[in-house]
């Protein structure tokens, strides 16, 4: 097993316990302590289990070829990576789309005003239909479609580093767009300027996810022949990119959580004579809030 593969696995892995842990946390907060699941919460168990396939293939991958030389990989491993390099695309493309989605879902339900409500509804409608679009290309890319795992076979192919450059700017606009919305409301809240700072970075941690997109995509220049290998970068950031915003989905049910632990609440420092005003303008959502 090459270098590359060790770290692939170990990476995928450590992802996939974390994640696990967070999305545990959170149905636990918000169908035991909460009693109140929504559709954020449907979404947001839709990406984590297209993450547990994108993760749990990449690990398979290594098996036939992922990170080895193109050159030193059998003729039959490589015809089974590349059909699973489609299986990763689209979990990549919808895992990243349905977090997205439970974001917007989410500010419906929370944030006032019909500005907010008409631009996440467009949101929703662009995330979707990127969906499908990505999804598209990364099927049909090639004529005959049988030619993306069997490179012998007479036929053509696109190259997708334009299409990656355009789907990147674009998810860049919504990604600032999503996670900046909460901050004002935040603001605007009856809190302590400290603990304002405190959720505003919570919050903006989302924002987070464009850094790591824009690490991601200065991979894609580098991609070339030997495709085995010159994925393994861009694949490592992928599976961070998504991971990240499932972890930032889940981030906000930890206070709760905490609540069930006093000692370690209160050695963190939450509790406070502020948690009524947390809960009332951030948790609650059977009131229609958060």
């Amino acid at each position: 097993m090459s270098s590359e593969a060790a770290k692939l696995i170990g990476v995928s892995s450590m992802l996939l316990a974390l994640v696990t842990i967070f999305v545990t946390i959170r149905f636990f907060v918000r169908s035991v302590l909460l009693r109140s699941l929504d559709w954020d919460d449907a979404l947001v168990l839709l990406s984590w289990c297209l993450l547990m396939v994108l993760l749990s293939t990449v690990i398979a991958m290594t098996k036939v070829g992922l990170g080895s030389y193109v050159d030193t990989v059998s003729a039959d491993h490589l015809r089974q990576f590349l059909k699973l390099r489609i299986v990763i695309s689209l979990a990549y493309v919808w895992g990243f789309v349905t977090v997205k989605m439970s974001f917007a879902v989410l500010y419906l339900r929370l944030l006032p005003g019909t500005i907010y409500r008409r631009l996440n509804q467009v949101l929703l409608v662009l995330l979707l239909v990127q969906g499908l679009e990505e999804s598209l290309v990364v099927i049909l890319r090639c004529n005959p479609v049988s030619k993306a795992w069997t490179p012998s076979k007479k036929g053509h192919c696109l190259d997708l580093r334009p299409f990656y450059y355009t789907s990147f700017g674009i998810k860049l606009v919504t990604d600032i767009v999503l996670f900046a919305q909460p901050i004002p409301m935040v603001w605007r809240m009856q809190l302590s300027r400290t603990k304002k700072i405190g959720v505003v970075l919570m919050l903006s941690l989302g924002l987070f996810v464009c850094v790591i997109s824009i690490v991601r995509v200065t991979y894609i220049s580098v991609l070339n022949t030997d495709v085995t290998r010159a994925i393994v970068s861009s694949l490592l950031w992928s599976e961070v990119e998504v991971s990240a915003l499932v972890l930032c989905a889940c981030i906000p049910s930890l206070r709760p959580f905490l609540r069930c632990f006093p000692r370690v609440n209160k050695a963190l420092g939450l509790s406070s004579g502020e948690d009524s005003n947390m809960r009332v303008a951030a948790i609650n959502t059977r009131e229609g809030q958060y």
